[in-house]
């Protein structure tokens, strides 16, 4: 059975192609792969720990939305599924990075990056063709901030996923 949350993570933290962005001061790069430890943390769901984040943090998961549509003279089921990701960025100081990264920009960079690698891999994002495609359906408008102290700065956005069973 495919499994789209672990193929969401291995594109979302794929050392060539993985989320990068650019920090505060226009040239530092942020990633789960750069930097120990990574400037930019990829979990999959659960994860429990979302609002005492210090660095920028990307969910992936849950599931949601499962639908099946039998395909008509043929043995396969084209099964579409709704992923959750949740961005989750404070303002943070790189301290030995030497770049700080203001959490509502780092927010946004995030998400439009992570909208340009699903882009990029809609058709057959895994590259071994278990998946037919995917595309971001909520592109991340629900914005439930949570102001109060050091503020913390969450969005969900939705990637439906489509595959053959």
């Amino acid at each position: 059975m495919a499994d789209p949350i672990q193929m969401l993570y291995n594109l979302l933290t794929d050392p060539d192609d993985g989320i990068v962005i650019t920090a505060d001061d226009g040239s530092s790069q942020m990633g789960p792969n750069i930097g120990t430890p990574p400037t930019v943390d990829v979990k999959i769901h659960p994860y429990q720990q979302e609002d005492e984040t210090q660095i920028p943090l990307v969910v992936i998961g849950p599931r949601t939305l499962a639908t099946a549509q039998p395909l008509v003279g043929l043995s396969w089921t084209e099964i579409h599924e709704t992923i959750e990701i949740r961005v989750v960025t404070r303002t943070w100081d790189g301290g030995d990075f030497g770049f700080t990264s203001e959490g509502n920009s780092a927010r946004n960079k995030l998400l439009e990056n992570v909208r340009s690698i699903v882009k990029s891999a809609k058709s057959n994002p895994d590259g071994a063709y278990n998946f037919v495609y995917m595309r971001v359906i909520d592109p991340g408008t629900r914005n439930p901030d949570m102001p109060e102290g050091v503020p913390l700065y969450k969005t969900s956005m939705g990637v439906e996923v489509v595959w053959l069973e």
